[in-house]
């Protein structure tokens, strides 16, 4: 997947992009390769009374059903990129799932399968 991060009126930091690759990439991989593609803006706005300080805006393309976009705002830049990454993937989940049942397709799960290995642990006697 590839992920696209485009600053608006912010300084785009090492630590910044690091981190938003890591929560965007954490929410989307599940989806598998069905996306190629994320695009990521983050902006600062001048506070006016109430309005809140940074968005993170996101467009997740899933190939072939569709585009997701999401936006979320908050006081704090890491807040807005944790809330736009539980809403990308609340969001795909639904996209997805919508799409399956309109074609009739056989629900997948999408999450990762984990399958224990070896014999269950011993009960230890004393």
């Amino acid at each position: 997947m590839q992920i696209a991060i485009q600053a608006m009126n912010l300084s785009l930091t090492t630590q910044v992009r690091a981190y938003v690759e890591y929560r965007m990439f954490s929410a989307t991989s599940r989806f598998g390769p069905a996306c190629p593609l994320l695009r990521i803006t983050l902006d600062e706005r001048e506070v006016i009374r109430t309005e809140a300080r940074y968005r993170c805006s996101a467009v997740l393309d899933l190939t072939p059903v569709g585009q997701v976009r999401v936006s979320a705002t908050s006081d704090r830049l890491y807040a807005a990129i944790d809330e736009a990454a539980e809403l990308l993937l609340r969001a795909g989940d639904h996209h997805l799932s919508t799409r399956r049942r309109e074609s009739g397709a056989v629900a997948i799960p999408l999450g990762p399968v984990i399958q224990a290995e070896g014999p269950p642990a011993a009960t230890r006697h004393h």
